[in-house]
């Protein structure tokens, strides 16, 4: 039988672990993708949707349905990578952001991506790009950080960044703003644009 997310978190806050499994089910890839953007290693990522996902079935009695449940889910993700991230910042973004993100345990993570194998020169340009692009990324503060990766990477809409950040609307438009043109002038002061 398919429960309705409400329904689930209902279950779960009356103690069913079963319903908590289909949640995981359900937000485990986004999450880890969103913790892997951010930490930029593997391992890291998953003990970080590991401990988000801890936090949430802890405080699941507080979650109260003023906001979607995967924006208050992706909000914990988000912050308890980014404390992950601050706590110990020997990460180097090497990883692309368009190309699968790999779980050798679990073929759940694969993403399909086009055999670009033809055209060896344009490959070979687009991963010194990407890479420096990356590198630009990882140059930025925090703040500019987590608003380039929710948007720009993951894809997030403006709204739910500001739900996932608890910040203003147009705090997140003027952050992504001034991200993006912090951005720039790495990105140009680097020779690559």
């Amino acid at each position: 039988m398919q429960y309705s997310e409400e329904q689930l978190i209902k279950m779960i806050v009356e103690g069913d672990n079963e319903a908590f499994g289909v949640i995981i089910e359900k937000y485990q890839n986004k999450a880890y993708a969103i913790a892997l953007r951010i930490l930029q290693n593997h391992d890291d990522a998953l003990d970080a949707v590991q401990d988000s996902f801890i936090k949430a079935f802890r405080n699941m009695k507080q979650f109260n349905f003023q906001s979607s449940f995967n924006t208050w889910l992706y909000r914990i993700v988000t912050n308890t990578s980014l404390d992950l991230y601050r706590k110990n910042k020997k990460y180097i973004y090497d990883i692309p952001f368009d190309k699968p993100i790999t779980n050798e345990d679990d073929d759940d993570y694969y993403i399909q991506v086009e055999d670009e194998k033809s055209n060896i020169e344009a490959i070979v340009e687009k991963k010194d790009t990407v890479s420096l692009v990356n590198h630009a990324i990882s140059m930025l503060p925090d703040d500019f950080k987590e608003i380039v990766i929710l948007f720009d990477i993951e894809q997030l809409s403006l709204n739910e960044v500001s739900e996932i950040l608890k910040i203003p609307l147009g705090t997140v438009k003027s952050r992504l703003f001034r991200a993006r043109e912090k951005l720039a002038k790495i990105l140009k002061k680097e020779g690559t644009f």
